[in-house]
């Protein structure tokens, strides 16, 4: 594992495509929504907490160490 959280090597020899956004148009979106719903992309999820650990996961987020997405439940 490198400071990414997977192992560079296995991404390089497999020529797989990591691929993001921060603000997509509407059309990136959609397409990207198209991809998830038919499984040819994961959502990578960092951590999950709840209401009652919010603060944890606000520190979480403001200290840029996570790699894909905090998620905060709601309810059960």
């Amino acid at each position: 594992m490198h400071k990414h959280g997977f192992a560079d090597e296995l991404v390089i020899g497999k020529q797989l495509s990591i691929l993001g956004s921060t603000m997509p148009s509407d059309g990136e979106f959609h397409e990207a929504m198209i991809l998830f719903y038919e499984s040819k992309v994961n959502a990578v999820i960092d951590r999950v907490y709840t209401m009652d650990n919010i603060q944890e996961a606000h520190k979480r987020m403001e200290s840029g160490d996570h790699i894909g997405k905090i998620v905060v439940k709601i309810s059960d």
